[in-house]
């Protein structure tokens, strides 16, 4: 008896937290739809839109689109857009204003462009908000993924012979899906792929793994097997990277494994195997 009560007020209750998250979600509904029709009320503009346009990997830039429909036109209205301290004229063809903005496409902008209508000697300013300028690169260049599944057999150390002589082995695999964003740039394709092995932030090997890999139309994808041995002494860090190189010369790199040799034995830490993007003279850019 005691039981059953117990398990309609926990039925009474979860229902009741299901109804005041569902009550919640429409409440947050409604305001969001209030403010988007308010903004849109005392907006200069009747229509907006925003893209990405060319990329300029020589100069590592990118253009931002933004076309707009003032809701006031006259013979004498001009637009232009400020943005990162410079000027851009609108072109007018029709009723529809096109601004093109060139800028940093690996960088990440905490200001929105700001829109200035003139007519006559008035000018009228609007935050574009809803424009948010933000690594562009990320819409023309692909993408990397990778991690590994290495297994190490250490020669531990012995304390009273020396350092140099002890060595370390591993087996395993490096598996690479690079992504080439295909859809958006044809241009850009895949040059080389490697696996390069840094000890104390210095590269000792590095293999070409292009031949290992499968292309397709939009990806670049494998399990590389990898069997290596290495000399080391105590407290070096080692690291294995799978690499990919497109056409632009942009040099795409993950860190798949790391550690560094202990007395005991192998000592691993965390780490990020999040992508990293240099330029030709290996320029962190992301």
């Amino acid at each position: 008896m005691i039981n059953s009560l117990k398990n309609q007020v926990n039925n009474l209750e979860k229902s009741l937290n299901q109804q005041t998250e569902l009550i919640n979600s429409q409440i947050n509904s409604i305001y969001e739809n209030v403010d988007n029709k308010l903004n849109k009320q005392v907006s200069l503009l009747s229509e907006f839109t925003y893209k990405s346009g060319k990329f300029y990997p020589e100069d590592k830039t990118a253009e931002l689109i933004i076309e707009m429909v003032p809701k006031v036109i006259t013979n004498d209205t001009s637009l232009y857009i400020t943005f990162d301290g410079k000027e851009t004229p609108c072109i007018k063809n029709k009723n529809k204003y096109t601004a093109v903005i060139t800028v940093d496409a690996f960088k990440y902008y905490d200001e929105s462009p700001v829109l200035n209508i003139k007519s006559g000697t008035e000018i009228q300013t609007e935050v574009l908000e809803d424009v948010y300028v933000e690594y562009l690169y990320t819409n023309h260049l692909g993408s990397l993924n990778a991690h590994s599944t290495l297994n190490s057999i250490y020669n531990k150390y012995n304390i009273s012979k020396p350092a140099n002589n002890k060595t370390i082995s591993y087996n395993g695999s490096v598996y690479f899906d690079y992504w080439k964003n295909a859809e958006n740039n044809s241009l850009n394709t895949i040059k080389k792929a490697f696996i390069a092995i840094e000890v104390n932030n210095k590269e000792v090997k590095r293999y070409d793994v292009t031949d290992k890999l499968v292309l397709s139309e939009e990806n670049l994808i494998g399990d590389v097997s990898l069997t290596e041995t290495l000399n080391v002494k105590l407290n070096d860090s080692i690291e294995f990277f799978a690499i990919v190189e497109d056409s632009y010369g942009f040099i795409h790199k993950c860190l798949v494994d790391t550690h560094i040799i202990s007395q005991k034995d192998e000592n691993f830490i965390e780490f990020s195997s999040e992508e990293m993007i240099y330029d030709k003279d290996n320029n962190k850019l992301n």
